[in-house]
Formats: C-alpha cells, structure tokens, sequence
C-alpha cells in the first residue's frame, strides 16, 4: 500500500503559480509543497483536539525531514543554511494563483507564498518555521477542490518546468477529456516559468522568450522528465491563429500498473517486491539502481531494515529511505556488487555477509544503525562526547561544533560517536570477534 505520508491534497487554487517578483527554484517549489502538507497536517491534527488555527498559527519542522522528504537523502552538511535560502527564497518571491478554467468563484489571486519564516534552535534541534497567507491557510487546511500529488513521483522531477507541468496535468488524469484547458502560449509560459518576464521600459509590456524557444529548449524536456518518471504521460498539442502557433494545451493520459512499476523499474520483480514490503517507494529505488547501486547489496540491505524495523523495543524509524541510504553507505565500503561467475542475484545474495564483512566492520555497522534508531537526544550523549575528544585533539573546527550544536552530525563526528557508543553498552572488546 502506498505510503499516504507522501499524498497531498493540494487545492487547485494554489496549482498555477505565476511569478510577479522574485524567483522560485524546483526545490524551492518542492520543498513548498511539503510544507503545505505538513501544515494540512497539523492543522487536522489541532482541530481533533478542538485548538484554533488562524493566520497567526505557525507550522514548523526539523530541517532535516525537508530534505529527507524530498529524497535528498540526508547526506547534505549545511541544512541551516539550505533551508534558510529556500525560505528567504520564498518570503521573497510574489505570485499570481490562476484557476484558468474556473467558471465561478475566485479565478485570481495575488500573494506571496509565506507571511513570515524563521529558523529557531530548540534543546538543539534546529527547526524550520513558517506562516500561511491567510486565504492560503483557508484552503490547505480544509481544500473543496483539490488535486492529488504523489510528493514521492514530484520529487523525482530535476526542473522547474516539470513540476509546475506535472502539478497543472496531474490534475486532469481523471478528466474523461484527459485535456486541460487550451490557453495562449504566453500564458503557458508563464505558468511554466520560474520568474517573471522583463518589462519593455516603452510599452510597459511584459516581454517573453519565443514560444518555439521554450518548446524547443525547455518544454519539451519537462515532458520527457515527466512521461519517463512520473504515473501520467503528456502530449502537447498546438494551435495556429492565422499562421503563427498562439494556443497550447496537453493531452493527459493515466500510465497502467504496470507501465508505473516498469517506469520506476529496472530491477527485478524479487526487489520490488522486497521494497514493497518494507513499504520503500519503487521510484527511490530505481534511482539507487540507476546510480550503480547494486541490487544484490539492496537486497541483503532489506534485510537489515527487516530485522530493524520489526524490533519493537527500539525508537520506530521515520524516514525509512534515508535510513536504507546509511545502511548501503556502510554496506558498499564492504560488499561486492561484482556479479559472479554463473550465479544469478539469488546466488550472490545467498551468500554468507561473514565473507564479505570483517567481524568488526560488521559489528560497526550494526551499532551505527542502532545509535542512529536511538531518540535525537540520546545520541547527543555521544555527539558532545565526540566533540569533546576532538576539541582536546584540536581537530573540532568551528564549523564541526555548529554543525552538532544544530542537530546535525556525520563523518568524523558519527565515527567517534559509534565509538564512543559501542564502548558504553558493549564494552572495550566490541569489535572482537568471541
């Protein structure tokens, strides 16, 4: 089943974003999107409990979990400022919100995407913060008329192009037309663009890129992305006022079951099953696999997160792909992906881990993934004590220090904490094979 963690019901006012001032990134737009559905979230979550939710009601999150949700996989080491640009980036920006085939109602708004955002560190978690325009908030939290999106497929997207694409077609996959609504080409390039057009000084008119530019440099891509990595293809189709092509729209059509999985696929049905059941979205696997992951070392790491995941006495995991993304960094120092002669993946995998994994390596692995299951402020015992052995060694740079003060520890920090761990429940012989 799907996880639903990942499906947003975003009102269809808020699809079309045209932008009046400033500029908004892909990830910008994507992170957006996360937030709008932690804050639907929320919002639900306060009215169970009879709380009042008004334009002054602040939403926030871990900064890590913005980039965990947007399958950047938790490697980066400056998620401060990250988030911090894409909410300044935000604040910044101005946006008309069209309902282009709207026939009652409000067709048009202007606004920004944030009324205010912050960044605040509490007992050492660094938070990101922010409020909704209030008609915005109106909608997010209680949509008449929505649009559902896969925020798992929306990831996948490189460009800004096809994510505001995906976001407008997506909606029409259920249409028995399967068109959307057919507008002029300087429309749809704004719709399309990350920021606004230049203003002719003269005219006071806003000058655009060529349609037969956009089609040809950045359309047409946009569809590619989508049709090979999403659950919809697009065709565009384009209309002729005299000689000239002055009107687009794009013909939407819903992939089968099995076009999805054979789209997200490349790998072998005994994997996507396996994913499937520790309910890992197929399209991040495909990802891992297109980037030379190997599928004998995913599944012999399935089986870890099996074993984790079904051990009640220890913190549940959130962020399953981030947490598959650590175990394979330890596992590829130590496992070949390397096929063996005459042996299919069942063979490679049936191997025992004791002849690819030294005693210790393995064990490292092990505690690693244990003290990273433990709550946030437990493992900052071991965080502080690693900080500590490295200021005495001189080598806890300032940067290293803020990092850990924020929340955030990896490399040198996380092997000395795995250390430091180990000693503390295993004791001096940890790594010693009995």
């Amino acid at each position: 089943m799907k996880d639903q963690t990942t499906i947003f019901k975003k009102p269809n006012l808020a699809l079309v974003m045209i932008p009046r001032k400033g500029k908004l990134t892909a990830i910008g737009r994507k992170m957006y999107n996360v937030m709008l559905k932690k804050t639907h979230t929320k919002v639900m979550e306060l009215k169970s409990v009879g709380k009042v939710v008004d334009a002054e009601s602040m939403f926030e999150m871990p900064i890590n979990e913005f980039f965990h949700l947007l399958s950047e996989g938790g490697e980066d080491k400056h998620y401060r400022k990250l988030v911090k640009d894409h909410l300044s980036e935000m604040q910044n920006v101005r946006m008309d919100w069209e309902a282009p085939d709207a026939e009652t109602g409000v067709v048009w708004r202007s606004m920004g995407l944030l009324s205010e955002a912050q960044i605040e560190v509490r007992e050492g978690v660094v938070w990101g913060r922010w409020m909704l325009p209030p008609s915005l908030l109106t909608a997010v939290s209680d949509p008449e008329r929505f649009t559902v999106l896969d925020l798992d497929l929306l990831a996948r997207l490189d460009s800004y192009c096809a994510v505001a694409l995906y976001e407008i077609c997506r909606k029409y996959k259920e249409n028995p037309t399967h068109l959307t609504s057919r507008n002029s080409t300087d429309w749809w390039i704004d719709a399309l663009t990350n920021m606004p057009g230049t203003v002719d000084k003269k005219t006071g008119l806003v000058v655009r890129r060529p349609w037969r530019r956009v089609k040809n440099e950045t359309l047409n891509k946009a569809i590619e992305e989508i049709n090979s990595k999403t659950d919809i293809t697009v065709d565009l189709l384009e209309f002729k006022v005299g000689k000239a092509i002055k009107e687009a729209q794009f013909k939407v059509m819903s992939k089968t079951k099995n076009a999805v999985l054979a789209t997200a696929a490349k790998m072998s049905p005994e994997t996507a099953l396996a994913a499937t059941k520790l309910d890992l979205s197929l399209s991040d696997i495909s990802g891992l696999i297109s980037q030379g992951q190997s599928e004998a070392v995913l599944k012999v790491a399935f089986s870890k997160l099996e074993a984790r995941f079904a051990n009640k006495e220890l913190t549940p995991v959130g962020a399953r792909f981030a947490y598959l993304k650590t175990v394979l960094a330890d596992m590829n120092q130590y496992v070949s992906d390397a096929p063996q002669k005459n042996t299919g993946v069942a063979a490679q995998v049936a191997a025992p881990i004791a002849e690819t994994l030294s005693f210790k390596g393995r064990r490292r692995t092990e505690i690693k993934l244990e003290l990273l299951g433990l709550p946030l402020d437990q493992q900052r015992i071991f965080a502080d004590s690693a900080i500590a052995k490295m200021a005495a060694a001189g080598s806890a740079t300032e940067a290293i220090k803020a990092r850990v003060k924020a929340g955030s520890w990896n490399g040198t920090v996380l092997g000395k904490m795995v250390e430091a761990f180990a000693v503390a429940k295993y004791g001096a012989d940890w790594g010693v094979e009995a």
